[in-house]
């Protein structure tokens, strides 16, 4: 899982540091950055995809600079813990962004238990263009020219194949949208897009019926998917299997609900915007492979609201299940209640108009802790305060 993240220079932050937990709920008002972190986190395993081509990551992330900060470098630094070996992994790039239509490596880090494994920078002297080198070259007989990302093309370095695995094919950075399910059909995908869905359930559920496949093959996955079938059977006592409609070819899904001593299908499409995407979030906890590290941006949106307890009670669930890590944003109250307080860190904007995270205040938490007051109530009646260090 992340232990921790570093930013600095992404749109909003300008220096940030946040301590992760297993399950991690970020609170704030809007505006005040929770997306950008997540985006942070998100362009970093795109950039990592893509090998370093700053051609094919999207639009959105390639202005770092903005009005507050002309021509910055860019700064992001991972903690990670491997699950079952407990071993400490830290990576860290430095990017440039000189102009809207490139981005620029300046610098890239690896370390394996605290002991670097490579690192790469650029060299600046006096008359003489910049130009990449080695600081610590990767310990192989053969060492690749320094420039480009190096983290995808070490072979035989099973440190370097490991934090590629974690940051390119572990992370999900899942966005919903309200028709999510609905179609089958890849019209509008970016070639982006298409090269993601290969690394499981793509960010907003369009190789849905792929990920369902992969459920449906895996005989050591019948628990999980009639866990998964559970769930949504306490939201509808109709629904007795979520099926694919061939297994051969990926034509559809099927909902298949009891009505009487008979089974009545209906296609996934056919179902309510709110079956569908609770439906998409259980998919993506539920996934094989599954993710180290998910990432969901206000999951309640178009969700009954009694589902959220069950959807609370999923992602509370996932790390000890071995289902990955989850981060989540929201402004649900109830869904708010479902987390303890030590989970949630506050999101705010700073007098510089910089985003600024941290844990919830000690007053607060205490008060949670007490039953003086809820978790959902840091949402409308004491809003969140974030724990502020004194000097």
């Amino acid at each position: 899982m992340i232990r921790q993240v570093t930013i600095r220079n992404f749109k909003s932050i300008r220096d940030l540091t946040v301590d992760l937990s297993p399950v991690t709920v970020l609170v704030g008002r809007s505006g005040s950055g929770k997306s950008t972190f997540l985006q942070a986190i998100q362009f970093v395993r795109d950039f990592v995809r893509a090998n370093g081509q700053g051609d094919v990551i999207p639009s959105m992330y390639k202005p770092f600079a903005n009005e507050y900060s002309p021509k910055a470098t860019a700064e992001f630094g991972f903690q990670i813990e491997l699950p079952s070996t407990g071993n400490q992994l830290g990576y860290f790039i430095q990017i440039s962004a000189p102009n809207k239509q490139q981005v620029f490596l300046k610098s890239e880090l690896l370390s394996f238990d605290g002991q670097t494994v490579f690192e790469q920078g650029v060299a600046e002297e006096s008359g003489k263009p910049s130009r990449h080198i080695w600081k610590t070259s990767p310990p192989l007989t053969a060492v690749p020219k320094p420039g480009n990302l190096a983290l995808g093309r070490l072979p035989g370095l099973e440190e370097a194949s490991i934090a590629y695995s974690v940051l390119a094919t572990g992370i999900g950075v899942h966005r919903f949208p309200l028709n999510v399910m609905q179609s089958a059909s890849d019209d509008g995908l970016t070639q982006l897009d298409r090269n993601h869905q290969k690394f499981g359930l793509d960010d907003i559920g369009h190789n849905y019926l792929s990920s369902l496949q992969t459920l449906a093959m895996r005989v050591d996955q019948v628990l999980a998917r009639r866990t998964l079938l559970a769930t949504i059977q306490k939201l509808n006592r109709t629904v007795r299997s979520i099926e694919l409609e061939s297994l051969q070819e990926l034509r559809g899904a099927i909902v298949g609900h009891e009505l009487g001593n008979r089974i009545m299908p209906l296609r996934l499409e056919e179902e309510s915007d709110g079956f569908r995407r609770i439906f998409a979030h259980l998919l993506a906890l539920y996934q094989q492979p599954p993710k180290q590290t998910l990432l969901f941006e206000e999951p309640e949106n178009g969700i009954f609201p009694g589902a959220l307890e069950l959807l609370g009670e999923e992602f509370r669930a996932a790390p000890a299940a071995g289902r990955g890590q989850v981060i989540l944003t929201t402004h649900s109250p109830r869904l708010l209640d479902q987390f303890d307080a030590e989970q949630i860190r506050v999101v705010e904007l700073n007098s510089e108009l910089e985003t600024v995270i941290g844990p919830l205040a000690a007053d607060q938490r205490e008060a949670i802790q007490d039953h003086l007051l809820s978790p959902g109530e840091l949402l409308d009646v004491d809003p969140a305060r974030r724990e502020t260090v004194e000097s």
